[in-house]
């Protein structure tokens, strides 16, 4: 589909829907957006809207079927000559389809495989292997939510053993992202479908530059003070009794320290153990400096750019002269005509002078 036109060439989004063991077949979209979120289980989800009931589900294996039907969505450029060159912006999973009479519209609600591991539950607790990783534990839990042969990319993380003693149940996604934690990593579904695990994203060369006098149309900022806590403090739980961990920002000169202009904010939470406290003050710590990032958030509108990923640093140049580096947390795509969202953060309050 031809979704809009951008200087002098075509933006193109494509979309293909398979039933389990069908055949792919391109959907005719005619409006929506795919959204990529930073702190959300499921990561990604798009909402579309399909032209026509042609493809309304009326068996299991139909393509848009909601019991195992995947989306993949790319997004490219038509190039003069008439190639388009495509990138891979999300491979997802039907989650809703919904029939409009007498528009004759279907809308459709997909998601990362992460929802169908969160749902899938843990029949028993899940507890370590003798000499099992952390990062073996977290594909073993996986693979138990949706079956084996699960492609787990870990490239730059540090493995180091399960917690002995660690036991956990219900959602097997909240053992994930715990044991995750443990590594200082991050462990998402991403745009082929297979699952990542990396070291948490901090501030590094800016991926690209996004100019308010160019390719950016319009840009907000938001300073929560509801989001916002200079102290952590993380009560882990385990056979052997309470672990705490604590972070505070206490650095002289800084605008959100404890005590300082900001006052003083405590964010507390209730995490599974066992863990060392050297674990524990670690956890506080990344979990601090992601409370920090959140309290300075801006946005910027922007021709869509399927290549931003998360966790990427980018400079922004706001209309003012002012050069900031940020952390990309959300992008929304739009699947039609119009200008993609992209919010950014900071790593604490003030991080708006020039890197």
């Amino acid at each position: 589909m031809r979704a809009a036109l951008d200087g002098s060439h075509q933006r193109w989004v494509r979309v293909i829907a398979a039933g389990p063991g069908g055949s792919p077949v391109e959907v005719p979209v005619v409006d929506g957006s795919v959204t990529w979120q930073a702190g959300s289980y499921t990561r990604c989800a798009a909402r579309f809207t399909v032209a026509g009931l042609a493809l309304a589900p009326a068996a299991l294996d139909d393509p848009l079927a909601p019991v195992g039907s995947r989306v993949l969505i790319d997004m490219g450029v038509g190039l003069p000559g008439g190639h388009v060159e495509h990138v891979r912006v999300a491979s997802l999973w039907v989650e809703s389809v919904d029939l409009r009479r007498p528009d004759e519209l279907l809308d459709v609600q997909a998601v990362s495989r992460a929802a169908r591991v969160s749902a899938a539950g843990l029949p028993a607790a899940a507890q370590p292997a003798p000499g099992q990783t952390a990062l073996q534990m977290i594909r073993s839990v996986v693979e138990q939510a949706v079956g084996a042969g699960v492609t787990h990319v870990t490239a730059g993380v540090a493995d180091a053993p399960a917690p002995a003693d660690s036991s956990f149940t219900g959602d097997p996604w909240q053992a994930v992202e715990a044991l995750s934690d443990t590594l200082a990593a991050e462990t998402f579904f991403d745009r082929e479908d297979r699952l990542v695990t990396r070291p948490v994203p901090v501030l590094a060369t800016p991926a690209a530059v996004l100019d308010a006098a160019a390719s950016v149309t319009a840009t907000w900022g938001v300073l929560d003070r509801s989001r916002f806590a200079n102290h952590v403090r993380l009560v882990f739980t385990g056979p052997a009794g309470e672990i705490v961990g604590e972070a505070k920002d206490d650095a002289a000169g800084s605008p959100t320290r404890w005590g300082g202009p900001a006052g003083k904010a405590l964010y507390e939470e209730t995490r599974p153990g066992p863990v060392t406290q050297a674990e524990a003050d670690a956890a506080a710590a990344r979990m601090l400096v992601r409370i920090l990032a959140s309290f300075e958030r801006c946005g910027v509108e922007m021709v869509p750019d399927p290549t931003l990923e998360l966790g990427d640093t980018v400079m922004l140049r706001h209309a003012d002269g002012r050069a900031a580096r940020y952390l990309v947390s959300a992008v929304t795509l739009p699947l039609g005509p119009g200008a993609a969202r992209v919010e950014l953060n900071a790593t604490a309050f003030g991080s708006t002078a020039s890197p």
